[in-house]
């Protein structure tokens, strides 16, 4: 069988050096990138009469500032309550509290008897991330 080496291969310290220093110029760029981003959408606010028949302010350079209209319920808590009290079932979304089932899970072995009675179970999911400081 052969061993793998624990040292880590030179081409691979490269890449993470690399990688960090890759990682801080983003960060630094998008530090920048905020303001002049508010400063164009308060500019697109402030100057509608700039916009296009397609809702949007563009500049020269091919920059542009997109207005996107969506429609949205309005209701307050009490109103809410009221449609889901009126209205069918087919319009009243359900849904589990992921996190909450899991930590109960694992403190209570009854629940987690019920999640298993109910086909459900507690799985582990691996992520791997890169970092740089």
């Amino acid at each position: 069988m052969e061993k793998k080496s624990t040292k880590p291969a030179k081409n691979i310290q490269a890449t993470a050096i690399e990688y960090q220093d890759l990682a801080r110029q983003i960060k630094d760029l998008e530090s920048r990138l905020k303001p002049a981003k508010e400063a164009l959408i308060a500019y697109a606010k402030e100057n509608p009469e700039m916009m296009d028949d397609s809702f949007q302010v563009k500049f020269g350079n091919g920059t542009y500032v997109a207005l996107r209209v969506a429609d949205k319920l309005s209701a307050n808590e009490e109103a809410r309550k009221l449609l889901i009290d009126n209205l069918e079932e087919e319009y009243v979304l359900v849904s589990l509290d992921d996190k909450a089932i899991i930590e109960a899970a694992l403190k209570n072995q009854r629940f987690m008897k019920r999640l298993t009675a109910a086909g459900a179970g507690i799985d582990k999911k691996e992520t791997y991330a890169v970092y740089a400081n």
